[in-house]
């Protein structure tokens, strides 16, 4: 071999290794990216979710404060309950468990009414869902009901195999 074969060789190898040298640096560099996008979403969705968490606390005791509550009351009897406005003001001031007792047998009823008319659909419902769900947990039982005759059937084989070995 000449030095002149050699040496374009080399020349040609060390172009080719920085070439890869060139590739590994920038495949370092986007995953050194990556993982700051990464991390930055990361700390975006936290941000996100503390933010939401504290909107919902936040209503949860709106909605659980006794002035609201009496809001809620006054709105209820308004619009679902009929209560006259005027019999409403007159007792703003008294305690409310006193007025909601009065109207007790009005809100049961109500309660009633919704059921009457709630159960007919929600039992067409869930016996139009249990029909067409049938055939599959048929399917499942049987399968099941199979691997229990056959486990019972090896274990009690177990059995009178051991209690005739002891004979």
């Amino acid at each position: 071999m000449s030095t002149e074969s050699v040496l374009p060789e080399n020349v040609q190898l060390l172009g080719q290794i920085e070439l890869i040298e060139q590739h590994i640096k920038a495949m370092s560099r986007a995953q050194t990216r990556s993982r700051r996008s990464r991390l930055v979403l990361l700390v975006l969705v936290a941000i996100l979710v503390v933010v939401f968490v504290y909107l919902f606390l936040n209503l949860a005791t709106r909605f659980t404060e006794t002035s609201r509550q009496k809001d809620f009351a006054t709105i209820a009897l308004d619009q679902f309950f009929e209560v006259p406005t005027s019999e409403r003001r007159e007792r703003s001031n008294e305690d409310w468990d006193q007025l909601l007792d009065q109207y007790k047998e009005v809100f049961v009823t109500e309660l009633e009414d919704l059921g009457k008319t709630s159960l007919p659909v929600v039992e067409v419902a869930f016996r139009t869902q249990i029909e067409k769900d049938m055939g599959k947990h048929t399917a499942m039982f049987n399968t099941q009901r199979d691997l229990l005759v056959q486990n019972l059937q090896k274990r009690s084989d177990e059995i009178l195999q051991d209690d005739t070995r002891k004979y």
